[in-house]
């Protein structure tokens, strides 16, 4: 945009009210909307005091893995967390983290591919916590024995990692959304974020894993279309993309392959290694706060390199 003639003023004008606003000088009333540039603007920023002090994730499969490492850097960084998961073999242990960071945890033993548990999960986040600030949809699979050629598939393990790694998303966006909106309309501030884990095979692929790689291209379009449908409510919607990250589901499939977490890491440009969740887990928090403020509808990859590679072969 090219500003000329009398924008200048309006510029300064703005600047000026930026000022008073910045001292607590203007009302409450004019300190909701700053005009910016002569129009009327919903102020899209929020510090975590305007919104009460405490933030509040939805994860869901948070036992393992990637999901696990940002159930745990969530908590840390002192965040209330509700995890959705089969696995509930670390649910006390997740309640001593958050007990030991002064936080709370919500633990759900639920399949996320389930409509009705996505819809009880939200309903259940606000309920404890009054509030939603942002969901991650973690939860996927890849299990072994399902890493063949598409013509050998069965359509049991076709839906099935359709149901885990893509509906679930949207069930569980879908129920977000409206709590989100809701809370937009109610503050003016922005309504939360969403946090989808794509993957590398969104954009390349390898051998065996149509399934898969259908889910995660599919998250990374659903990612876009929701950004594009509720930015208007400040609603960011993002996704990351890891490469190989060393997992429980990716040490399996290396077990079942004798390969090594270093040939799993061999092709990768940035010291020839996998990935640790951490790793991940760092970048969805990051995207989930105010620093990412102006990011949304688009992807980052946590891969150590390998896209710029083009294949692991």
């Amino acid at each position: 945009m090219v500003m000329v003639g009398g924008c200048a003023s309006v510029l300064a004008g703005a600047r000026a009210r930026l000022s008073l606003l910045r001292r607590g000088v203007l009302p409450s009333s004019a300190a909701a909307r700053v005009r910016v540039l002569g129009r009327t603007q919903p102020r899209f920023l929020a510090t975590t005091q305007e919104r009460g002090g405490d933030r509040v994730a939805l994860v869901t499969g948070g036992s393992q893995g990637i999901g696990r490492a940002t159930v745990d850097k969530f908590l840390e960084e002192g965040w209330h967390v509700v995890n959705v998961d089969t696995d509930n073999t670390v649910f006390s242990e997740l309640k001593d983290k958050a007990s030991r960071n002064n936080r709370r945890i919500v633990n759900i033993h639920a399949d996320v591919a389930d409509d009705g548990v996505a819809s009880d999960a939200v309903s259940r986040t606000v309920n404890e916590f009054g509030q939603l600030d942002c969901l991650v949809n973690n939860a996927g699979i890849l299990p072994v024995d399902t890493v063949r050629p598409a013509h050998e598939y069965s359509l049991e393990n076709w839906h099935r990692i359709l149901h885990v790694n893509l509906h679930s998303a949207f069930y569980f966006s879908r129920a977000a959304l409206r709590v989100m909106v809701d809370q937009h309309e109610k503050t003016g501030n922005p309504g939360g974020v969403i946090v989808n884990i794509g993957s590398v095979h969104g954009l390349q692929t390898a051998h065996g894993v149509s399934a898969y790689a259908a889910s995660k291209g599919a998250i990374l379009s659903l990612t876009r279309q929701l950004a594009l449908d509720y930015g208007k409510y400040g609603i960011r919607v993002l996704a990351v993309n890891p490469g190989t990250i060393l997992t429980p589901s990716v040490r399996r499939i290396l077990a079942a392959y004798d390969e090594t977490e270093e040939d799993a890491g061999a092709n990768y440009p940035l010291q020839q290694r996998a990935g640790k969740p951490s790793e991940v887990a760092s970048v969805v928090h990051f995207l989930a706060t105010d620093g990412a403020s102006f990011m949304t509808g688009s992807h980052v990859e946590v891969d150590g390199g390998i896209t710029i590679v083009g294949s692991w072969e």
